[in-house]
């Protein structure tokens, strides 16, 4: 049966999942009454609607009545608060609880982990010698211990510091405990990783001969997949050459079994201060840490802890806490709390006493800060809804894995109104340096909103400016008929959207657009048995690269670095085969190329540093036809708009590489789509539609449903190009 046969003909009604960006309190209870204590360890999901954080409030759930610390969640739609460290029949917990500062959730929010003392949380008694690791589901309200051996032997020792991978199936912690796998013997705390599904534990600080750690190792993070842990360990033989005898970033590869030094000086010699505090990327590319020592970076001269980020594909360590001109901060940041990391590695929250990270820093509090690895940019996050500066201390920043929202904690009380209760609180604030920094296609301004850009049949060239869904017309310039636009990306690394350009002899340049403005710029030439078929960052580095196909099958890439290229071979496909489009389909934050065969077949090529992997994905009907990509849910991961002969319109909902077929609606045949982009700037695409007599408007795209507004109407001798 045809995949696609259950399209509706109407269009499904628009559900309002929208959180909120202003700063808002979060450490309440359902009816919003305040935290009659301090909290502690705020961390968002992935999405950013659930927070968890440890109180000993008694005021935000009732019935709370055992006077320690226990671990909440508070639902940012809803604006319900639970309380998770409870046993399975809902009892509270008789010793302390607490939130974890990494990855505590899985994707939906279902699945909650934590640290405990209390000894009544499962049936046959958890760990009654110290410290002990738990996961909540949150649907059906059951608690299970975590720290257990491979064949379900409590831990004999005190076993914290727990992470989650999104889905909930692999649990890393540290203990003490000597059972949970054979031959541990080296009387130091050790890191594991717990597999829920199997039930296998094992221990991955290690070297990669498998030695155990002559030292203690702790401060676990899980990439999302499971396959790469982080950690903090004073061990000396995990890696050949070390030698300093300070704390060390390693990061362990459980498919591999190898082990590497994260924290090494930049000349590849030995670190000459202490690390602290890992958190692994998502996508297990980058780890931040923060450090005191001086050697990690050239020019570093401030003599204080900073943040640092390690690019396990390039090897390259770079210093993020710092301004957005590069200045190296004036105070340190982050001593002994955790920086925290979105999953594609782009932007790092840290708190920092620093005053010169940006301008009219006056408090002489603690701040939070957001910097953004892509652009530069650094920005203070606790701050007022007005921009007011915080009254009090604001610190232990976490990101949502799309890097959206940012939660931490504050002693200010003008955050919000009503801020009475004299205690520090959780907050949860929009990312400042999101909307700018958003994936875009052709944002030709540098507003974060993509434009629309159009070619007349004379030659002549410019773009809607669009605001809101609304436009407004500017004139680009002109480019004689027999030069044809190719594509359009981020071709230099300034964050604006370029426009590629190929000469009927073969020669390729680009507009390299500057708020509006194009300079040109030439690339080279290519053979004309050579097409461009696309363009996407496929090596992951934050520019868009350039794809091409030969007439032979042979596929490869222009990897663009300011504008210069530098060809790349990806590989052959057969002619049957047609790329149909790009776009991040498995969310790793690099763009992958899209297939269809003549027989309906429809796969893709996974990239992963220029590197392709052939990852199938299913079959439509011939009578159906790719009619574009991009994030069509708001998840931040590229879907695939398809449109069918008789005009209903649908997608392939991807993630992590699978699709799930939603219906989207129909439209009459005489309108066709002509590009798909986020036209209103809330990080959703849009699909752009033209009917044949040149009327122009868009379907608003919110979580997978469309919404139609008309915007004008447009000469035929004009194109969207």
């Amino acid at each position: 049966m045809d995949e696609f046969e259950a399209v509706a003909s109407a269009l499904p009604a628009v559900t309002d999942a929208t959180l909120p960006t202003e700063i808002t309190r979060v450490s309440v209870a359902t009816d919003g009454t305040q935290s009659n204590t301090g909290s502690d360890n705020p961390v968002l999901s992935p999405d950013g609607r659930f927070v968890a954080f440890h109180a000993t409030a008694n005021t935000l759930v009732d019935g709370d009545t055992n006077g320690v610390k226990d671990v909440f969640v508070h639902d940012r739609q809803t604006g319900e608060t639970e309380r998770v460290s409870v046993a399975s029949d809902g009892s509270e917990a008789d010793s302390f609880s607490y939130a974890t500062r990494i990855s505590a959730f899985s994707t939906d929010g279902r699945y909650v982990v934590f640290d405990s003392t209390a000894t009544n949380l499962v049936d046959d008694g958890s760990n009654e010698l110290a410290w002990d690791v738990f996961i909540h589901d949150r649907d059906t309200g059951e608690t299970q211990q975590v720290a257990l051996s491979s064949d379900g032997t409590d831990a004999d020792g005190a076993s914290y510091g727990v992470a989650m991978t999104p889905d909930a199936r692999f649990v890393a912690f540290s203990s003490e405990a000597t059972n949970l796998v054979d031959d541990d013997t080296n009387g130091y705390t050790d890191v594991f990783v717990r597999d829920l599904e199997t039930g296998e534990t094992e221990r991955v600080s290690v070297a990669s001969d498998g030695s155990e750690a002559d030292l203690s190792s702790s401060n676990a993070s899980l990439s999302d997949d499971g396959r790469y842990v982080a950690f903090l360990s004073s061990a000396t033989n995990l890696v050949a050459g070390d030698t300093n005898a300070t704390g060390e970033i390693y990061v362990h590869d459980r498919q591999t079994g190898e082990t590497e030094l994260v924290t090494a000086a930049f000349d590849d010699g030995v670190s000459d201060g202490d690390h602290r505090n890992p958190a692994i990327s998502g996508n297990g590319r980058f780890v931040v840490y923060n450090s005191n020592a001086s050697n990690l970076v050239t020019g570093d001269t401030n003599e204080e802890d900073d943040i640092f980020v390690y690019d396990r594909l390039t090897g390259e360590t770079e210093r993020v806490s710092v301004a957005s001109d590069g200045a190296e901060a004036n105070n340190g940041s982050a001593f002994h709390r955790f920086a925290g990391i979105s999953a594609d590695g782009r932007f790092v929250v840290f708190d920092s006493w620093a005053t010169n990270l940006v301008e009219e820093d006056t408090n002489g509090m603690l701040d939070v800060f957001v910097h953004d690895r892509q652009t530069g940019q650094t920005a203070r996050v606790s701050v007022a809804s007005d921009g007011a500066e915080g009254n009090g201390s604001s610190s232990d920043p976490s990101i949502s894995a799309d890097g959206q929202f940012i939660t931490f904690l504050s002693y200010a009380d003008n955050f919000v109104v009503g801020d009475t209760n004299y205690a520090e609180d959780v907050f949860v604030t929009a990312n400042p340096l999101y909307a700018s920094g958003a994936d875009t296609r052709q944002d030709f301004n540098g507003d974060g909103t993509d434009d629309v850009l159009w070619r007349k049949e004379t030659g002549h060239v410019g773009y809607w400016e669009m605001q809101d869904g609304d436009e407004t017309f500017h004139a680009i310039g002109y480019a004689g008929t027999d030069w044809s636009v190719q594509g359009t990306g981020d071709f230099n690394g300034d964050d604006t959207d370029d426009i590629l350009w190929r000469k009927d002899t073969g020669h390729v340049g680009y507009f390299e657009m500057d708020d509006g403005q194009e300079t040109y710029h030439a690339i080279g030439w290519s053979g004309l048995d050579w097409t461009v078929d696309g363009t996407g960052d496929f090596n992951g580095d934050g520019t868009d690269d350039i794809l091409w196909r030969k007439d032979t099958g042979h596929v490869g890439y222009f990897e663009m670095n300011e504008g210069q290229q530098t060809y790349h071979a990806i590989g052959w496909s057969g002619l049957d085969w047609t790329v149909e489009g790009t776009g991040d389909f498995n969310g790793d934050g690099t763009d992958d190329i899209l297939w269809r065969k003549d027989t309906g077949h429809v796969g893709y090529f996974e990239m992963n540093d220029g590197q392709q992997t052939y990852r199938a994905i299913g079959w439509a009907g011939l009578e159906w036809s790719v009619a574009g990509t991009g994030d069509f849910n708001g998840d931040d991961t590229d879907d695939i708009l398809w449109r069918k002969d008789t005009g209903h319109v649908g997608y392939f909902e991807m993630e992590n590489g699978q699709k799930t077929y939603r219906a989207i609606g129909w439209a009459v045949t005489d309108w066709s789509v002509a590009d798909v982009g986020d036209f209103n700037g809330d990080g959703t695409d849009d699909v752009l539609w033209r009917k044949d007599t040149g009327q122009v408007g868009w379907w608003e795209m919110t979580d997978g449903a469309a919404t139609f507004q008309v915007i004008a109407n447009v000469g035929l001798e004009w194109d969207v190009a």
